[in-house]
Formats: C-alpha cells, structure tokens, sequence
C-alpha cells in the first residue's frame, strides 16, 4: 500500500516553495534552476521529476467542472509514477505533444467525452490573466484515487507553464527514494536547501491520513502477536506442566541419586526452550515456504479491487518477507515459552526425592 500510494503520483518525497502546502497557488512556485537540478543529480540512482499545477476548470461540449490542472514533465513522470499501469483507454502523453491532455475515467464520464475529442481547460495565470487551452484528449486513466480519477487534468509541463506565463518555474519537485535511503535522502536535502526557501516534505509529511493508516495496520501487528503469545504460552506451560507431573517419578529418582532441585528445574525449563525452538523452526519454513510460493504466483483479489484500489493496494498480491516484524515475532516467541516454563520448573524444584518416588 505503501509503495502503491508512492508510486502512484504522489511520489516519496516533494519539494515545494515554503507555505505551499497550506496555500497552493502559483505565487508559491519554485523556479527551476540548473543550481536545483544539481542538487538532485548528486544522489545517485534517484529518479525525479517536474509538475507544475493550478486550479482550473474543464469543459467538454455541454458541460464543465473545477478540476487540478497538472503539468507534468512527459519523459520522467512516467518513470516515476504508476500511470502507464492506470490507462484503461488512449495512450499516454509523449514528448511531441504539445495541446493533449490526459483525463480521469469519472472526469470524462462527467464531461461526456471521449479519447480523439477536444477539452478545454481554464485558468488564471501567474500574471492574474485569463488563461486558456485546448487540448485533444489522449487517454484516460483508472487509478482507484479520486483525487486523479475524478479531479485532474494532466497535461505536458512546457504547455501549461506557457498557458500560465510560467516559464521555467514549477510547483512540485517529485522524488521516488527507496524506504531505505527515504530519511538519509530527506536529511541531506533539506540541508542542501535549507536557505533556498524550498521544503522537503516526505509522503507521510504530505498525507498524514496515509501514516495513520501505516499506524492502524502496526498497531493491528502488535494486537495479533499479543493473541499469539498468549497462546504460545498457554500450549507451552499445559504440555511442560503435563510432561513434568507424568515424570515426578523419574525426577525422584534423579533427586535420590543426587541431583540438585535447581538441575531439575533447569531440565524442565531447557525442554520448554527446545520445544520452542523446534516449533519456531518448523513454523518458519513453512510460513517461508508458502511466502516464497505466492510471492511468484501471487494471491488473486481481484473479486475486491474496487475496493481495494481505494487503499492502493493491487487486485493480485505478492507476498514479501518483513525481516523486521519476522525477527520480532521469533523473538518474542522464544522469550515467551522461556517464561512459560518457569512455573513447570518451579514445580520441579519444590518436589522432594520421597513424595516423588512414591508418585505413580
């Protein structure tokens, strides 16, 4: 969901004039400088790109709607954004366009127009002109958003700064960072341009509802290992208890032959540590082995992808292995069956060599 969310147009991090993001107009632009782009070109294998957006309004033949009106660079927005995966009829822009425009499928579906026929956008210029375009629709696009689906008219950057008397200026800087070097990445920018009056906003910075959701599903994590542990502990403290109360006999005897009531205790508690230890094993191979199988055929959803494209989340999945929540959940499993066999042990301890051997 995560990775969708990024890659879908929003980007992993943005750079924008201070106060953008609270007051989005044209007057809040950045201009595009070979100094910017020389900042960004220092991080190797980073892919980034160029939007310039404004309020407009769109019309088709009978009838208009306020819409985002959304520059974007033709070359690099393709590779950082999902868009060529979301186009349902048409093409994409190309790098010879100069009057087409992409629109979302509900968008056309309320203008009532179709790939080949003409839209025109509306919009007030950095000049505080009437500014006008019309454009050939090329494509549509279905991304699950409604921000793109049914409020966004995405059009070639050079076109809109030119329809806007924008030249070489721009709103959004986008950037698509691994979640590895995501907070490297931020740190050392918003260093490099801390004096430029440029921001360097991360995603979750962007769209908090996105990092509560990232919260919810945590929290969700810790609640079911909470359900896990408790019956880790519950199938450990019955089956050592059962195994010791069977051989309080033999422990007699261990005891009568010398053995310390603390070795007794330590037998017990070893058992329960090596018991868990082989489950951990086992269930890790097959939980592995059934990531590594659908993480290749992949697990079909598609029966809810309407749904599920309002979360960015694919009609077929492919199951990853978090290393992180992996080590956690062993962890604290291991600690968990550790402590459930101190009460076994502790009954252990406490037998005396006659009772004991009297136990049949």
């Amino acid at each position: 969901m995560i990775r969708n969310f990024q890659a879908t147009f929003i980007g992993s991090v943005q750079l924008q004039r201070q106060g953008f993001r609270y007051r989005p107009t044209l007057a809040n632009s950045i201009e595009d400088t070979p100094m910017l782009r020389s900042i960004l070109e220092r991080f190797q294998g980073l892919t980034w790109t160029r939007r310039l957006q404004s309020a407009a309004i769109a019309a088709g033949g009978q009838t208009s709607i306020g819409t985002l009106l959304v520059g974007v660079d033709t070359q690099q927005d393709m590779v950082v954004s999902r868009l060529t995966a979301k186009v349902v009829q048409g093409r994409l822009l190309t790098a010879q366009d100069t009057d087409a425009c992409l629109l979302g499928a509900a968008s056309a579906r309320l203008l009532d127009v179709a790939v080949g026929e003409p839209v025109t956008v509306l919009a007030q210029g950095f000049d505080g002109s009437l500014a006008a375009e019309r454009c050939t629709l090329v494509g549509l696009l279905e991304t699950g958003s409604q921000e793109i689906d049914r409020g966004m008219v995405l059009a070639p950057l050079a076109t809109v700064q030119a329809m806007l008397s924008m030249p070489e200026r721009v709103t959004q800087i986008v950037l698509l960072v691994p979640e590895a070097r995501l907070v490297q990445v931020t740190d050392a920018l918003r260093t490099a341009l801390q004096d430029t009056g440029v921001d360097v906003l991360r995603w979750d910075e962007l769209f908090p509802l996105m990092r509560e959701w990232v919260k919810l599903d945590n929290s969700m994590y810790y609640i079911f290992l909470s359900v896990v542990l408790v019956v880790v502990i519950t199938g450990v403290v019955n089956t050592v208890l059962t195994s010791m109360l069977e051989r309080q006999r033999e422990f007699g005897i261990l005891m009568a032959l010398g053995t310390q009531h603390v070795e007794i205790g330590a037998i017990v508690a070893l058992e329960a540590v090596l018991l868990g230890a082989c489950g951990l094993t086992l269930g890790s191979l097959l939980g592995l082995s059934l990531v590594r199988i659908y993480g290749h055929v992949g697990l079909d959803l598609s029966f809810m992808s309407a749904l599920l494209a309002r979360f960015y989340v694919d009609a077929v999945i492919y199951p990853e292995v978090n290393t992180t929540h992996l080590l956690h959940t062993l962890c604290t499993c291991l600690i968990a069956t550790a402590g459930a066999a101190l009460y076994p042990a502790w009954r252990a301890m406490r037998l005396q060599p006659v009772e004991a051997l009297a136990y049949d």
